[in-house]
């Protein structure tokens, strides 16, 4: 692999072997069970195999928006495929072109149209893998590495093949190679569990062999809570008392010398962000940092917009990071 190759497999946070595999298919194409285009359901995605029955051909509609559109013979059922601003498919597609595309299926009437496919070559593969690539990354390229780490490389288990047994997982090694090449979809989801849950039992044993060793807290704190307070009140809103009150939980139980473990709970529109963000505030008057997780892209953005605002005022800076 070259080195512009590697340096963009960095971007996307793939450094290692391991990152590579633990980069799981969003989906596969069984070629000896090809979807039933009756059971679509329309905003879903799936995967098919086709022919391209013409040409895509491209249009340009107004400035900064080209769509590419074309039609494609799934085993006797037509699709339609709409691109929008890739005009390069246009000349890297052409008629009889046999692909993999996978994305959105919009059901109109008796007619399905899919919006914006990844496409792929078909392998020789009973079940093909489909990854969400980086950009300068083929779909072949991860498939051939895959192939090349399972095949020269050990991978050792946390646990012992009779206990993977006996807890009802699959033998890591043999998990990763069902993820990358399964012999049935179903089987590949069951190995993606196996996966995550050893992950999840290094994790939870690693955080208990430390804690065993020290309760003693590493970073120390300043008490800024009177600032933490002062910045509450030039809010656009006033915090509830349930809010104040956790704010001050917080910040007291990490000025204290052992390590804090809390959970705040509370319901959906209760307010836990702007508490999760006073006490990131609270952190970075000492000069830490602190790293706050969304589970979308969009929420993400969401919650760096606001705060960003708020850090700036207050001389801190905050850093949206995303997975494309």
């Amino acid at each position: 692999m070259g080195a512009k190759r590697v340096e963009t497999l960095k971007k996307a946070g793939i450094t290692s072997p391991v990152n590579l595999l633990m980069t799981f298919p969003v989906a596969y194409y069984d070629n000896d069970n090809p979807p039933d285009f009756s059971r679509f359901i329309d905003g879903n995605k799936y995967a098919v195999l086709g022919v391209f029955s013409e040409k895509p051909s491209t249009v340009r509609l107004r400035k900064g928006m080209i769509i590419t559109k074309a039609k494609v013979d799934c085993g006797g059922k037509p699709l339609s495929v709409i691109w929008f601003n890739q005009p390069f498919l246009s000349n890297a597609l052409d008629k009889d072109d046999e692909r993999i595309l996978y994305g959105k299926i919009a059901v109109r009437g008796r007619s399905v149209e899919m919006v914006s496919p990844q496409i792929l070559r078909n392998r020789d593969l009973k079940i093909v893998p489909i990854y969400r690539t980086p950009k300068g990354i083929s779909q072949n390229l991860i498939i051939d590495c895959n192939r090349t780490i399972l095949d020269s490389v050990g991978i050792s288990s946390y646990f012992t093949d009779d206990e993977a047994v006996r807890e009802g997982l699959t033998p890591l090694s043999r998990a990763f190679r069902e993820v990358h090449f399964p012999s049935s979809i179903a089987g590949a989801k069951e190995c993606c569990y196996s996966i995550i849950l050893e992950r999840l039992s290094y994790f939870i044993a690693l955080y208990r062999s430390g804690a065993g060793k020290t309760e003693e807290r590493i970073n120390v704190f300043a008490d800024n809570r009177a600032l933490v307070r002062n910045a509450a009140l030039n809010l656009p809103f006033e915090l509830t008392r349930s809010q104040s009150e956790a704010i001050d939980v917080i910040c007291s139980k990490l000025l204290l010398p052992k390590r804090m473990n809390l959970l705040l709970e509370g319901d959906v529109g209760s307010g836990k962000t702007i508490v999760a963000f006073l006490a990131a505030y609270f952190v970075s008057l000492s000069g830490y940092q602190t790293a706050i997780m969304a589970p979308t892209e969009i929420l993400a953005s969401q919650h760096h917009k606001k705060p960003a605002e708020f850090f700036w005022v207050t001389g801190g800076s905050v850093v949206h990071r995303s997975g494309k």
